[in-house]
This record gives structure tokens, C-alpha cells and sequence, in this order.
């Protein structure tokens, strides 16, 4: 019996922090002279709850700050979100993390690895 509250205790406590399935960056290149390069960072979360309860916060990847960005203005608990980043011009102390609110609670989620896709070269 001990066992078997043991397994769920631990299937719950692990189920409530997954929630990133994916992280993914893309290296980008302007086609004209001067137009510019960067990265685009993706992430795709599961919803702890709806949108009145669920919101990002900051993105600290490789030592820089993004503000995160979720795509879908309404969504329910479970719903599968996109989110983008916006670069700002501040570092961070943190690495590879995502902070969020869940009901008024700052929360940090960890990212354990980014696909790394291949680079974008725009015409």
C-alpha cells in the first residue's frame, strides 16, 4: 500500500511541473545588406490552467532576458500554447529558464534542452 501512494505522490508531483513539451531556436539572416539577424525562440507549454490563471513572464536563455509572448489570448487548462520571446537589452543570472505565474505565484520552469534548427536565410 505504501508503494502504491508512494508511485502517485511522485506521478503527481511530476505531472504538475512538465509542462514544456518543446524548446526550439532558430538562427535567422536578412537577404540585404544591413537588414539584420537574431534568433527565434520557441516554446510549446501545456497549460497548468486557463488564461485567467497562467501567464509568462521572462525567458532567460544563454545569459540573455526575453520577455515571453503566448500566442493564443484564450485557453483552457491543458490547451497546447505557443510561446514566442521578445529580446530585450537586459541580461540574466539565470540559465535556461522560463518564469510564469500560476495563480499570482512566480514560478520558474527549467528548460533541460533546446533543438537547435537549421538556419534561416531570407531572400
Amino acid at each position: 500500500m505504501k508503494k502504491i501512494l508512494f508511485i502517485a505522490i511522485l506521478f503527481s508531483s511530476c505531472t504538475s511541473t512538465n509542462i514544456l513539451l518543446n524548446a526550439s531556436s532558430q538562427e535567422w539572416t536578412g537577404g540585404l545588406k544591413g537588414s539584420g539577424s537574431g534568433t527565434n525562440y520557441k516554446f510549446i507549454l501545456i497549460a497548468p490552467e486557463s488564461d485567467n490563471a497562467f501567464s509568462v513572464n521572462d525567458i532567460c536563455v544563454d545569459g540573455k532576458l526575453y520577455n515571453g509572448v503566448i500566442y493564443q489570448k484564450n485557453f483552457s487548462k491543458g490547451d497546447t500554447l505557443l510561446i514566442s520571446s521578445r529580446k530585450t537589452t537586459e541580461s540574466c543570472n539565470q540559465e535556461n529558464v522560463i518564469s510564469y505565474f500560476l495563480n499570482e505565484e512566480k514560478q520558474y520552469l527549467k528548460i533541460e534542452s533546446i533543438e537547435r534548427l537549421p538556419k534561416l536565410l531570407y531572400q
